[in-house]
């Protein structure tokens, strides 16, 4: 875990992952509905991120929105995103 200086996609939550990861300061989710309905509060992973002091996790984007080309982009690379 220690090489997770440059982690760029995180899809979902390993158990303990974020008790290995202390310093861990901020988080921003975009582009993964899924992961993001997960973290936010009420959703099953919002446990583990609610330590985290400054985190970006804005509201799944809505089907129009859902058109732009990055939406487009990132569910060919991520399907279940």
């Amino acid at each position: 875990m220690d090489g997770l200086t440059s982690l760029e996609y995180l899809k979902e939550f390993s158990q303990g992952l974020l008790h290995r990861l202390p310093d861990l300061k901020y988080l921003e989710i975009r582009h993964c509905p899924e992961l993001q309905r997960r973290c936010r509060e009420g959703g099953e992973y919002f446990d583990s991120v609610s330590s985290i002091r400054k985190k970006d996790i804005p509201f799944p984007a809505t089907a129009r929105s859902s058109s732009s080309s990055i939406t487009k982009f990132v569910k060919k690379l991520l399907p279940s995103c």
